[in-house]
Order: structure tokens, then C-alpha cells, then sequence
């Protein structure tokens, strides 16, 4: 996101006396750039509180653990709920964490970013020998390209998924805009990846 866009956000927030959530758990999972956090924008966490986590940076999806950064008020009264709620992370989860927190686990989380990144590049080509188009994701695993049909994308989705036995989501389930659109994550090897799309491929002139 755009400094000056997200300076526009934070100055309404700001007028209307408001909090921005900014969930920023794919702070590591960059291609092109750098991430742009919100405490930047607000580095006394007035309006803001920022949330992340070791799911997407750590590969740790499931292990439940993650992070808040917000003013000391919050962060006191988010405390009163977690301690009367789940009282704390289970402890061999927090060894884990601890583990992450290393140049070891950093140069495995660089060497991860890389592969997300030839296999973007691989979705990418295969998006457009489909006649698909998307933008170019510069950051996480997802791509969500608009397809060349008149059919919705609930059944886009189911009959991809019968005829080919490949999952994606239906862009609807994001809201109306997304209607005529899938999202595809590309968490998965180059293998499968072309095998997926070799699939589509069979299929696509038939049901489209």
C-alpha cells in the first residue's frame, strides 16, 4: 500500500477519533518493495493497533501464536480478556516461537519468499494462457484473477472442482466486486501447480 494512501486513512481515522486494526501478518512474504507498517504512520500507537503473527512468516499455521502493538491502555485491556479466555499460548508453542526468532529461521523465511516467488511467476503464465488477467502480486500467496466467461464464480468454482479436481475459491465470497473473479494460493509446489493448470486447461473451453 502507498505511504500517502495510508497517511490518508490514518488522517481520517484520526479526525473521526477512530482505531485502524492493521493486520499485517504478511509482513514477510514481500517480492517487490519493502511492507509499509501502519506504526510508521502512528509510531505512539494513538489510532492504531497492529496485529501479526508467525503463520505466514514461520510457516506456523495452526500453531496459534502471533502479536499485538498498540498503546499501553490496550494492550492492558487485551491482557484482561486473553488472561480470562485462553489464560496463554500453550508452552511447547511458545518454545517454538522462540526458535523463529533466529538468523537460522530468518534465512529459511528468505529462502521461502524466493519460492513463493518463482511460483507466482509460474501462476502468472499460466493465468495468461488462459486469456485470465490479474494483477501482478508483489507480496503473500495469493493471486485473484478475473476470467473470460459470463458464468458466476460459485460456478466457475464448482465445475473446475468436478471436472478437473482442482479447488479454488469463488471471487464472490469476497463481496460483489469479486464476482467473475477466483482466488488461486499458490502454498503449494511448482508440480502441482502446472498439473493444476494443465487440468484447467482441458476443461476450460468446455465449461466457460
Amino acid at each position: 500500500m502507498d505511504v500517502s494512501y495510508m497517511e490518508d486513512i490514518y488522517e481520517i481515522v484520526e479526525d473521526q477519533g477512530g482505531i485502524i486494526i492493521a493486520d499485517e501478518i504478511y509482513e514477510g512474504l514481500v517480492f517487490e518493495g519493502r511492507h509499509i507498517s501502519f506504526a510508521q504512520i502512528d509510531p505512539e500507537f494513538k489510532h492504531t493497533i497492529i496485529i501479526s503473527g508467525f503463520s505466514k512468516l514461520f510457516a506456523m499455521t495452526g500453531w496459534r501464536i502471533g502479536w499485538a502493538l498498540a498503546s499501553e491502555d490496550v494492550i492492558k485491556a487485551m491482557n484482561k480478556i486473553i488472561q480470562h479466555t485462553i489464560t496463554c499460548v500453550t508452552s511447547f508453542v511458545q518454545y517454538g516461537a522462540l526458535k523463529a526468532f533466529t538468523e537460522e529461521a530468518f534465512e529459511e523465511n528468505r529462502k521461502m519468499v524466493e519460492a513463493y516467488r518463482r511460483r507466482r511467476d509460474i501462476v502468472i503464465k499460466e493465468i495468461k494462457d488462459l486469456g485470465w488477467t490479474a494483477p501482478k502480486p508483489k507480496a503473500t500467496f495469493y493471486i485473484f484473477p478475473k476470467y473470460n466467461s459470463e458464468k458466476p464464480s460459485t460456478v466457475i468454482a464448482d465445475e473446475i472442482l468436478e471436472k478437473a479436481h482442482v479447488a479454488l475459491v469463488p471471487g464472490v465470497a469476497f463481496g460483489p466486486s469479486g464476482e467473475y473473479h477466483l482466488r488461486i494460493s499458490y502454498a503449494t509446489s511448482e508440480s502441482s501447480l502446472r498439473e493444476a493448470f494443465r487440468r484447467i486447461k482441458e476443461i476450460w473451453n468446455e465449461i466457460s
